[in-house]
């Protein structure tokens, strides 16, 4: 054992920095790699005759990753609401189990299939009766589309256990701001070339990068003076989980309007949308009833100073492009995505440079 441990000290750390950033690298490319895998059973010359066929065709692009991390999302929410919610011993039974617990990955299949199977019904139907986009429409087809998916998630959830054991960085995380990366360069050019030809005002540009460097620069500020590493959580899951509260409010309303027979939520939708005051006013109510909560589960609660910067620095971030949206200015991503993504990297770099400050503190004992 003694000489197991003498050689692991003597790995240099930048060789294991390099490694953990092959197996990150490595989950990443095989997350995307899942999405460019067909479904099995498409009819592909059925598929061409529309005038959206292509890479970028909605139909083409459909994989057997076509769900993406959006059933893992779910669970996960659902877990946090769990843990801030219920009482003490779930929260450290979910600290226990590091990713998460085991039953969240159920979870999170049983939402894959459910999604599957309707993704498969609406495929068999797409084709207006005329013609299907489906080779053989059959119970096969929709068995082998649940199968894919369902498997495909199963293997998004090892992936991301896998990169926070020998990677850097939480792995759902890293995994989750993949796409809104990818997304955010693809999207900013065809915001920028109407303005360059004088279509678009230039102001446009200018809220566009004036909303994101200030989110930004807030988010290291917060996440650098007083956000602990293990409480990343804090700046993360409050902007996700109150746009989620907010599309929960609407199913008791939904059931009320069929158990009346009354159109309930047509009046409501008008004013509860993106953009509205009243809209905002809720989302705001929701990020700080989440920030506080999270505050209160932590080991070391914050003062009440930083909660309440946090608060309406993360209130703000998540309601501006909203409002901007509504007043037609282009916003490429929302807050939420933002402070994701700002956060992991400034994980990523914390942990890259925790491995090279651990090698170096090895070398020096040994000498």
């Amino acid at each position: 054992m003694n000489a197991l441990a003498q050689t692991r000290t003597l790995v240099s750390p930048r060789w294991e920095l390099a490694g953990r950033l092959a197996v990150t690298a490595g989950g990443i490319c095989v997350y995307l790699l899942a999405m460019q895998i067909p479904l099995p059973g498409l009819d592909h010359a059925a598929l061409a005759t529309l005038s959206g066929y292509g890479p970028s065709g909605a139909i083409a692009r459909l994989s057997i990753g076509a769900l993406g991390l959006i059933p893992l999302f779910t669970a996960l929410a659902i877990a946090e609401l769990v843990r801030l919610l219920g009482p003490d011993s779930w929260n450290a039974e979910s600290k226990r189990h590091g990713f998460a617990p085991d039953w969240v990955l159920w979870l999170a299949l049983i939402f894959a299939g459910i999604q599957a199977s309707q993704i498969a019904a609406a495929i068999e139907q797409s084709g207006g009766g005329r013609f299907s986009f489906v080779a053989a429409p059959s119970l096969q087809f929709r068995l082998m589309c649940v199968v894919s998916m369902t498997t495909v998630t199963a293997l998004y959830w090892w992936l991301a256990t896998m990169i926070t054991r020998h990677g850097l960085g939480a792995g759902f995380w890293v995994l989750f701001v993949t796409l809104s990366a990818i997304n955010l360069a693809t999207s900013v050019p065809p915001v920028i070339e109407p303005v360059r030809l004088g279509v678009a005002p230039m102001s446009e540009l200018a809220v566009l990068f004036g909303y994101t460097l200030v989110s930004v620069a807030f988010v290291v500020y917060a996440y650098v003076t007083f956000i602990a590493p293990d409480r990343a959580g804090l700046l993360l899951w409050p902007s996700l989980l109150a746009p989620q509260a907010m599309a929960l409010l609407l199913i008791p309303v939904s059931v009320v309007s069929m158990a009346l027979s009354v159109d309930l939520l047509g009046p409501l939708s008008s004013v509860m949308t993106p953009g509205h005051w009243l809209w905002t006013a809720v989302v705001a109510a929701f990020t700080t009833l989440f920030v506080l909560l999270y505050n209160a589960r932590s080991g070391s609660p914050l003062p009440g100073p930083q909660i309440a910067l946090v608060a309406a620095g993360l209130i703000v971030i998540v309601a501006a492009p909203l409002l901007l949206n509504s007043r037609a200015v282009a916003i490429v991503m929302d807050g939420a995505t933002l402070v994701g993504l700002t956060v992991v990297a400034l994980k990523l770099f914390e942990n890259a440079r925790a491995v090279l400050q651990r090698g170096r503190a090895a070398t020096a004992e040994r000498i």
